[in-house]
């Protein structure tokens, strides 16, 4: 008899225990929510270092449901790079629609634009046809329309970082010019802005001195000049050295004549006179 009391007591203590750890799953019933999915794109040339973009959640009325976290019914996500997140879970525990506005904050890259584009999440809370409880629809429209949406989308656009020209290559140093013994620098050569060519006559404006001496020269010195002078014509020859006898056909050949005739005439007076002295 004690044996079969003793089955009947454990028999009864694994049904409490059974019921004591799965009554809660049983019996509970879990309040209707969601996980909203939020997707950030990139586009253009986007920087090597991933940035984090921040997207809002905001509830319209500071009583809506708001995701745990949340402060000031604001909850703002954080998504680092291209990628796909959600949402904390939502849940709701009473009838009503309630309305949120979804949108993204700008960040500090200044080749970036930002997406700031805004969504309207309106969430209706409504008893289940089968009696089971409460149930939810959710609706996504962009701001000001009526086409609904099926998911939260920014797109944010870069701009190629723009390439800086190295500076240019400054000029080698002109050397100083050395300072002389005497420790004095010579004077700079002024080049004048209009330097007079070589072919052209030089006027100069100095007056002529009174006192410069005649010169004469006499008769025996001065020849005729049949032709001008170019005025390209080279220096005529020192007079210092020796003197070169003249030949050529502008040479005076009458003093040679002269004294020419006055010799023969001579030689034949002499010859006279000593024919004359033999005869005698």
């Amino acid at each position: 008899m004690k044996i079969i009391n003793s089955k009947i007591i454990a028999r009864l203590l694994i049904i409490t225990m059974f019921l004591m750890v799965f009554s809660p799953v049983v019996f509970a019933e879990e309040l209707p929510g969601f996980e909203l999915p939020v997707t950030v794109e990139l586009s253009g040339t986007p920087p090597t270092d991933d940035e984090d973009y921040r997207i809002v959640i905001e509830a319209d009325n500071p009583n809506y449901p708001m995701p745990e976290g949340s402060e000031n019914s604001r909850y703002t996500l954080i998504i680092t790079g291209e990628d796909r997140v959600r949402f904390p879970r939502m849940e709701f525990s009473s009838l009503g629609i309630y309305t949120y506005t979804i949108y993204q904050l700008s960040g500090s890259n200044s080749l970036a634009t930002y997406d700031d584009t805004r969504y309207d999440l309106v969430v209706y809370v409504t008893n289940a046809p089968d009696g089971s409880g409460l149930e939810t629809t959710v609706l996504l429209y962009l701001l000001g329309e009526e086409n609904k949406l099926d998911e939260v989308l920014f797109g944010n656009e870069y701009d190629a970082v723009p390439i800086i020209p190295p500076p240019p290559t400054p000029p080698p140093p002109i050397p100083s010019t050395p300072t002389p013994p005497g420790g004095s620098t010579p004077p700079t050569p002024v080049i004048p802005d209009n330097p007079v060519p070589f072919d052209e006559t030089i006027e100069i404006d100095e007056d002529i001195p009174e006192d410069i001496p005649d010169f004469e020269v006499s008769d025996d010195e001065t020849e005729d000049i049949d032709e001008p002078i170019p005025l390209d014509s080279p220096d005529p020859p020192s007079t210092d050295g020796p003197d070169v006898p003249k030949t050529g056909d502008d040479t005076a050949i009458l003093p040679y004549i002269g004294l020419f005739i006055s010799g023969a005439a001579l030689l034949v007076i002499l010859g006279f006179t000593i024919k004359k002295n033999e005869i005698e």
